[in-house]
């Protein structure tokens, strides 16, 4: 453990810690009108969980989910979302157990293992079991990460989502004298022939990223598996990845919302500026983000004899991720069919979002 890593938290943190609690509650409200119809429970699982608050007072991660929690509980949902944190420990764990005890008395459920995450993922599969997970993995470094175990809670029967912290500092502080923990924590050594090919750090890094990757979606039958820089600003150096995992679309959209407006805020746009507008295609003449958006939405749609808005959202999460947040989307259709850029056939049976197009 890096010494007092917990004293304070550091801006690259702070930017891990906000991600994940915004993409937390739409991720909660989706996946809990789903575990209504079957087991009413939804499940936080956070593996490297340290001690749930940093010395300064800032939350953690655990004692995010803790208050999410809570707050289902407090609304009375209908489904509840239960927290599992693992650490080996004794003293964070303690810590742990102090800070679950004050939601445990509201009603909340929080289970503290202590251990290493590798050695408990059976302990862990057998606890959430019947009900969908979103698993927060977030070591000091990547040896930590025993694939050959990980794998096995990848490849569950019941929904997973999982949002991964990835280190390529790691990596290159391995590579040279313990790559084998490198291929332990990827599950497969290809990205040993890729790295001697150059030694530009960038694309190393890339290699066994996308290795990663691959093994990901093939064993835990994602839908894809992306990885986001955390940085501090737009052209500083990646401190880190964050690599997000799912098996259904609708988390990749949640999950594109975030990196977008994390995007925008790093880019320092004012991202309420563009949500207060009732009609941006006038104003953004000499924006080149709201431009290039307007310019994808016509590019996707003038080969298509019909579409709908939801088409066209879904095109750009796939295509252009995290690069346009999905409001800003609509957005954008809105002020094209305002100005007859796309006509607008007849109202769809679900919703705004099934409304029939055709370019103009």
């Amino acid at each position: 453990m890096v010494s007092r890593f917990f004293a304070n938290v550091r801006n690259h943190s702070e930017i891990k810690l906000r991600i994940l609690r915004r993409f937390l509650t739409p991720w909660a409200a989706k996946l809990g009108s789903i575990a209504k119809n079957s087991s009413g429970v939804i499940w936080y699982v956070d593996g490297f969980a340290g001690p749930g608050r940093y010395d300064d007072g800032t939350d953690g991660s655990p004692l995010i989910g803790l208050q999410m929690a809570q707050a289902i509980k407090n609304r009375d949902r209908g489904y509840q979302l239960a927290n599992l944190f693992v650490e080996n420990n004794l003293k964070n764990w303690k810590s742990l157990e102090r800070l679950s005890a004050a939601f445990r008395v509201n009603g909340v459920t929080a289970n503290n293992l202590r251990g290493k995450f590798a050695d408990l993922i059976p302990e862990i599969s057998e606890i959430t079991a019947g009900s969908p997970l979103l698993l927060f993995v977030d070591p000091f470094g990547i040896s930590p990460i025993k694939y050959q175990q990980f794998k096995t809670l990848l490849n569950r029967e019941w929904p997973i989502d999982v949002i991964l912290n990835f280190s390529h500092r790691a990596v290159y502080r391995l590579a040279t004298n313990h790559p084998h923990l490198i291929t332990e924590a990827i599950g497969s050594e290809n990205w040993r022939r890729e790295w001697a090919l150059t030694d530009d750090p960038e694309l190393r890094a890339k290699y066994v990223l996308e290795e990663f990757r691959q093994n990901m979606i093939r064993d835990g039958r994602f839908h894809n598996v992306l990885y986001y820089p955390i940085r501090p600003t737009i052209t500083a150096a990646p401190r880190y990845y964050l690599v997000f995992a799912s098996r259904h679309y609708d988390a990749f959209e949640l999950w594109n919302d975030e990196i977008a407006q994390e995007e925008i805020s790093l880019s320092a746009k004012q991202y309420s500026t563009l949500l207060l507008q009732a009609s941006f295609l006038p104003e953004f003449d000499n924006d080149n983000r709201g431009v290039n958006l307007l310019n994808e939405i016509s590019s996707f749609t003038t080969s298509l004899k019909g579409f709908t808005r939801r088409d066209i959202v879904r095109h750009l999460v796939e295509h252009r991720w995290g690069q346009y947040h999905t409001r800003d989307i609509k957005k954008a259709v809105g002020s094209l069919v305002e100005s007859g850029k796309i006509k607008r056939l007849h109202v769809g049976g679900q919703g705004v979002g099934t409304d029939e197009m055709t370019p103009a």
